[in-house]
């Protein structure tokens, strides 16, 4: 403060006096009262002062105040928790005071859950009931808004049967939070026992009538905790034989709840015979040795029973009873069609009708009969330098030899020998492989290096082979490139998409067939920025890039370097406005003006150009007026909003206005203002630039859109308000569908798509010259692929032709097939045939397929007609084929086969029937043919019983072979073979001359032999009878 004193005679002193006024009263305020919130169904919850408050009551008595707060977080149970929110309050002076509000979060809301639904549970075996979670399960979608859950439960037994066992339960659930939020539930369990005791069925037993098993509970029940009762009836069951019956046991057992298991045990009871013994003296022999068997009982029996032998040539084809096989001791020669099996068999029954049911069986005697004079041929081929050995012959050169030869039976046989020798064979191979490959023989030897290897192979026959190997190595051809890219770009090395600085490989395939290997070093050079500092006068211009510019701003120039790369030049350009100074000054009428060295007497404007420091213009203006003594006139313009004064008077509107003066040299003068008030210019600009681009508006850069007000000067001197609206337009994507074929690919976004997807890329717009984001929906339309496989079929069978790959297709040669169109039609052709078939594929394309229809030729075979034959009476079937090297079978009416690879079989048949043969050649083709063969019978009362085995050992039983027969006129000759054919006994008086089971003295081997045996009908035709005889030692 400034005190002035000032006396009556104007005279004055002063002194200054500072006051100081502070402010010290703190701002006032009520604080928010503390509050409780609760958690929601999903944890959240409002702490915001929205929902807790604010200060209220603020009081400040000088500024305006600052308020802020901050809170402190304390953890609770669960997601609840304390928040200590400190309010601070402050004015511009400095005065600050703080309060606390507690904000306290709680977890009100109970958990969750599915209510448990009412369940039956089912007592085991040992009536013990699961009742654990295992086995009940646990409540379902359990859970809690905001925290871990704690789930118990308890059991209440609601009833208990009669045995102890629960009925119901009534389980409680109980489910807390870790802020004690409790809800509970009641399941319901039914406790069911359902299960029988634990019992085994035994299997049907057989036993003698003295081994009838006594009960035994623990072979039905093995575990009898869980079983209080237990009983036993049993049921007899008779049979037509004597002491063969059959006993039922039914078991009873009932569990504590009532549940009963009942098991059936079945036992067979036999008779209690006397063991049967049967012995052969030899059971292999050679054909025509003598075999003799015997039969009888360990223990003499008391009762009568009826003996009975019976042969079979494999015990599968069933039993038949030896015609005269009715003594205990029985004898014949051996014959191969005698191999088989021999037993005997008492029963009660004299017409043997009960031995399946009541027989008493011996042990089965098996007897082999072997062949004497067997020509073993054997086709034999070893390689040069080997051997081969047969017997205590040894053999080297190629050859047919024949061995006599006695087998590892002691019978005569022939070997017959061929014997072929291979050569070692030599194979030369000139080979041609690539730098790092190497060269595998059939023997695994690999060679990597040029020259001349030698490698011993085994050959297809196990014969050593030679293989020389002449190999030459291609070399690999190496490209080194070096390629330059502008960082962002791709460039494509074969498959790969590369990006980035590095060396790269990529492996090609030449004419050679070896691999060319290109090295690429890519270097990604990266765009380059330089600053330029210029400075123009006004009115000049700066040109760069075929840019010209003139006004103060920063500007953005990009060039391309030698790699095509972008260059940005920034220039920061600063026009520097040529200084303008204006003189106005008023003379009177004959006075003169000095201004720069001349002196100027008449009104007007006169300039004065020099360069200032910036090198730039300099302009001084002089506007001279000279008055006349009686007038003078200003024109004066001024700016909207500006004034002028003038002899003390302020002018702000357009006009003329006069003013009168006296100056100070004295020269009066009437002054005419002629004033122009120039109006503000206003305009508005609109401008586009695209998302994330800048726009430069008077030396500032903006990057929003928006409404943007600049004032600029006109030439005039005054303002121009200049209004820029600036838009960015929205891009919104392009979406488009685009389908290629499978296997075909689609350029997108630089890469070659080939697979079904979405892809995005961003293209510039044509309208708006923005990137645009186009998304492209790629279809890939399958392509039809026809798959099947060549079939072969044999000559009149049918076929069916197997495509995949379409549901329809159509077909060649269609008069062939039963359906046209279908993918698996059938069909059958006389000669190979190729079918083709087409689909429709991808953009209306066509896959086809050629599927060939192989037909093998058939052999065919001629066979002798139908034929007559007496009964007993042999013949010879014969067959040619077309085909020699295919295998020729003949079988017999039963289908059992007669012989193999034969083209004649002979036969004795027993019945008028069919006779079959069929051929298979190389291919696989059978061909089939058949013989009637009718029976002449000349001997229709005729029984001719021959002994089916032999035991020749001495014991005076079965030892020798006896014919019994009638409704015959006699016996012709009798000849027996062993298995082999060889012939071991023959006579011309088979009543008198008996075989015994010997050969050349001795016992022959036991075995199976055929016997042959000549009779005569009663109409006097000659019979032939066919049987074995096996000879039990």
């Amino acid at each position: 403060r400034t005190w002035t004193l000032t006396d009556d005679c104007g005279n004055s002193t002063s002194g200054d006096q500072t006051i100081v006024v502070l402010d010290t009263v703190t701002p006032t305020f009520t604080t928010p009262s503390d509050i409780t919130l609760y958690l929601d169904s999903n944890c959240l919850v409002d702490t915001t002062t929205s929902s807790t408050g604010t200060l209220t009551n603020i009081q400040e008595n000088c500024s305006n105040v600052s308020i802020t707060y901050n809170d402190n977080i304390i953890n609770n149970c669960g997601l609840t928790y304390l928040v200590e929110r400190i309010w601070n309050i402050s004015d511009e002076c400095g005065n600050a005071d703080a309060h606390i509000q507690l904000i306290e979060v709680l977890d009100t809301i109970a958990p969750g859950f599915d209510n448990p639904s009412s369940i039956i549970v089912f007592v085991d075996s040992m009536d013990i009931v699961d009742t654990t979670m295992t086995a009940i399960g646990v409540v379902a979608n359990l859970d809690d808004n905001c925290s871990v859950v704690t789930a118990v439960y308890n059991d209440s037994v609601a009833t208990i049967n009669s045995n102890g066992i629960l009925d119901e339960i009534y389980r409680r659930w109980t489910f807390t939070d870790e802020c004690g939020n409790v809800s509970s539930t009641t399941q319901e369990i039914t406790v069911t026992d359902t299960i029988a005791p634990p019992a085994v069925t035994p299997p049907v037993s057989y036993v003698d009538c003295d081994q009838v098993p006594v009960p035994d509970t623990s072979l039905i029940f093995p575990d009898l905790s869980a079983i209080v009762d237990i009983t036993m009836t049993e049921t007899r069951i008779d049979t037509p034989c004597i002491d063969r019956h059959t006993i039922v046991r039914r078991w009873t057992a009932t569990s504590i709840s009532g549940n009963q298991s009942v098991i059936d045990q079945v036992i067979s009871i036999d008779v209690c015979p006397n063991t049967v013994n049967a012995t052969i003296s030899d059971n292999e022999v050679c054909q025509g040795e003598q075999v003799d068997f015997s039969v009888g009982f360990v223990t003499p029996s008391t009762e009568s029973y009826y003996l009975q032998w019976y042969f079979s040539p494999d015990t599968l084809l069933g039993w038949a009873p030896i015609p005269g096989g009715s003594n205990e001791n029985f004898t014949f020669a051996a014959y191969t069609f005698r191999n088989g099996f021999y037993k005997a068999v008492y029963s009660a029954d004299a017409s043997h009708s009960d031995i399946d049911a009541c027989g008493w069986h011996s042990d089965i005697l098996q007897l082999i009969v072997r062949e004497h004079s067997q020509v073993i041929n054997l086709s034999v081929d070893i390689c040069d330098g080997d051997s081969y050995a047969v017997g205590d012959s040894i053999f080297t050169k190629e050859g047919n030899y024949t061995i006599p030869f006695q087998n590892i039976y002691g019978c005569d046989s022939i070997v017959s020998l061929r014997l072929g020798v291979f050569q070692i064979p030599v194979v030369n191979i000139d080979t041609i492989i690539c730098e790092g490959d190497y060269y595998e023989t059939s023997g695994g030897t690999r060679y990597y290096a040029d020259g001349f290897f030698q490698d011993t192979l085994t050959s297809q026959v196990n014969c050593d082979s030679i293989l020389n190997v002449s190999m030459s190595i291609i070399p690999r051809k190496h490209t080194y490139q070096t390629e330059y890219i502008c960082e962002g770009d791709t460039y494509i090395l074969g498959s790969q998409s590369l990006m980035t600085s590095g060396v790269y490989t990529d492996t090609l395939s030449a004419i050679t067939g070896c691999d060319s290997i290109i090295h690429l070093e890519l270097i990604v050079m990266p765009p380059t920025e330089t600053t330029n500092n210029i400075e123009i006068c006004a009115g000049a211009d700066y040109e760069i890039n075929g840019n010209t510019y003139f006004t103060t701003g920063i500007y953005y120039d990009t060039l391309y370097s030698q790699y095509g790369c972008d260059s940005v030049i920034i220039t920061n350009l600063n026009v520097v406005n040529t200084i303008i100074a204006e003189i106005f000054d008023t003379i009177c009428f004959g006075e003169s003006y000095a201004f720069n060295g001349s002196d100027y007497t008449t009104t007007g404007s006169y300039q004065y150009q020099t360069l200032a420091s910036t090198g730039c213009d300099s302009v001084t203006t002089l506007f001279l007026n000279v008055r006349e003594d009686f007038t003078s006139q200003l024109d004066i313009q001024i700016c909207e909003g500006e004034t002028y004064n003038l002899n003390n008077k302020t002018f702000d509107s357009t006009g003329s206005f006069q003013e009168t003066f006296s100056t100070s040299n004295g020269c009066d003068s009437t002054v005419t203002l002629n004033l122009l008030v120039v109006e503000q210019k206003t305009s508005t600009q609109a401008i586009s630039m695209c998302p994330g681009d800048s726009v430069l508006i008077d030396g500032s850069y903006e990057y929003t859109a928006g409404t943007y007000v600049r004032q600029l000067f006109t030439s005039s001197g005054c303002d121009s308000i200049v209004t820029y609206v600036v838009s960015v337009p929205v891009s919104e994507p392009v979406s488009k569908e685009m389908t290629i074929c499978e296997g075909d690919s689609i350029l997108l976004n630089g890469i070659y798509q080939k697979d079904s997807g979405t892809f995005s890329e961003t293209l510039q717009s044509q309208v708006t010259g923005c990137d645009s984001l186009v998304i492209t929906d790629l279809f890939v339309e399958q392509s039809v692929d026809l798959i099947g496989d060549d079939i072969t079929v044999c000559e009149g069978e049918f076929f069916t032709l197997v495509v995949d790959g379409a549901s329809e297709v159509l077909w060649s040669n269609d008069q062939f097939l039963d359906c046209e169109t279908c993918p698996n039609p059938s069909g059958r052709v006389e000669e190979t045939t190729t079918f083709t078939a087409t689909a429709e594929s991808c953009f209306g394309t066509t896959s086809t397929i050629n599927i060939t229809v192989n037909v093998l030729e058939r052999p065919t075979i001629s066979v002798m007609p139908d034929t007559f034959v007496s009964l007993g009476s042999s013949l010879v079937l014969t067959a040619e084929t077309s085909d020699p090297f295919s295998e020729v079978v003949w079988y017999d009416q039963d289908l059992s086969i007669l012989c193999t690879n034969c083209t004649a079989a002979e036969v004795t048949p027993s019945s008028s029937g069919f006779y079959y043969v069929e051929t298979t050649p190389s291919n696989g083709c059978v061909y089939r043919d058949s013989v009637l063969v009718n029976i002449k019978n000349g001997c229709d009362q005729a029984i001719i019983n021959i002994p089916n085995f032999l035991t020749p050992n001495f014991d005076g039983l079965n030892e020798a072979i006896e014919v019994r027969y009638e409704g015959i006129q006699g016996l012709g000759s009798m000849k027996i073979f062993n298995r082999w054919g060889s012939l071991v006994f023959e006579t011309d008086d088979p009543n008198n001359t008996r075989w015994d089971g010997t050969l050349n003295g001795a016992p022959a081997n036991p075995g199976v032999y055929v016997y042959f045996i000549e009779y005569y009908c009663l109409n006097g035709d000659r019979v032939f009878k066919k049987g074995n005889i096996t000879v039990i030692n």
